[in-house]
């Protein structure tokens, strides 16, 4: 038997792209980012990227000399079924197609940066079937940062006066046994 490199051919003989970087590795969501693909045999006028399953616009060769090096190609929006734009952060595989069906693709390799997701919304708690460990527990986790907070504020109270009450204390002392008062000795 030959050796299997004699009886293969490489993809760079068959014309397969090589894709080896994306950059910049992330942009928003909203479209618009020019990014850079390198790589091998990317081509240039029958090529095609795809990013998250849109298609990109403007896709050219990095320079004249280095047609099938490196890439350029501007990046649409990435919008949801409703043609809203995607909350949160997508990673995307970044495709580069050409003619005949050749393609390579990177997992991963580029993220739409979207607005943040709003936090989602409590359900009311429902006390028509009375009060149940369940309901309890629900309660008592929504309203403890509050109950913290009134707690911080009468300790701090509790504490000026504390130190209020020392000084006038210790002040009252002072004037007693000839001092000027206050905490410092007047000498």
């Amino acid at each position: 038997c030959p050796p299997a490199a004699e009886l293969c051919a490489s993809a760079a003989e068959l014309g397969w792209p090589d894709l080896r970087s994306v950059e910049p590795a992330s942009g928003p969501a909203g479209g618009g980012t020019v990014v850079t693909i390198r790589g091998a045999d990317l081509g240039a006028a029958d090529s095609r990227v795809v990013v998250c399953g849109v298609e990109a616009s403007g896709v050219r060769p990095l320079n004249v000399s280095d047609v099938g090096g490196g890439l350029r190609a501007r990046l649409g929006a990435l919008v949801d079924s409703d043609g809203a734009e995607v909350l949160g952060d997508t990673s995307c595989n970044v495709r580069v197609s050409r003619s005949g069906g050749r393609y390579d693709e990177l997992t991963a390799a580029f993220v739409y940066v979207g607005p943040p997701a709003p936090p989602p919304a409590q359900e009311p708690v429902d006390l028509s079937g009375g009060w149940t460990s369940q309901k309890v527990l629900s309660v008592s986790l929504r309203i403890w940062p509050y109950v913290m907070t009134g707690l911080t504020v009468l300790l701090t109270l509790n504490w000026c006066y504390v130190i209020v009450t020392q000084c006038r204390a210790q002040s009252r002392i002072a004037k007693a046994y000839g001092g000027g008062g206050g905490f410092f000795r007047q000498g």
